[in-house]
């Protein structure tokens, strides 16, 4: 079983906590991603089974530069993606 393959059946198995347990997760379906030889395929891989995820304090998504609906463009460069955003709660915490 290679490394895709483990992702894809962990995802399966987090989908299925998720909703058995009510947590407060929401994990999206992949979205089609234009690809860009400048970027890792890697990115491509991980995106082609999870579109995003988002716990409300954690969103992992498609970055704005390899994902044309969300800013009518793909990124020509590693420096500027971004995997991860983390969100302020409404406590203030960082």
């Amino acid at each position: 079983m290679d490394v895709i393959e483990v992702l894809r059946e962990r995802v399966g198995t987090f989908r299925r906590l998720a909703v058995e347990h009510g947590l407060p997760v929401v994990i999206g379906e992949p979205e089609p991603l234009p690809r860009n030889p400048e970027l890792p395929v890697g990115l491509y891989d991980v995106f082609d089974l999870v579109g995003s995820v988002d716990t409300g304090d954690l969103r992992f998504a498609p970055p704005a530069e390899v994902a044309p609906s969300r800013r009518g463009g793909i990124a020509t460069s590693t420096r500027s993606v971004r995997w991860v955003t983390r969100r302020r709660s409404a406590r203030g915490a960082s």
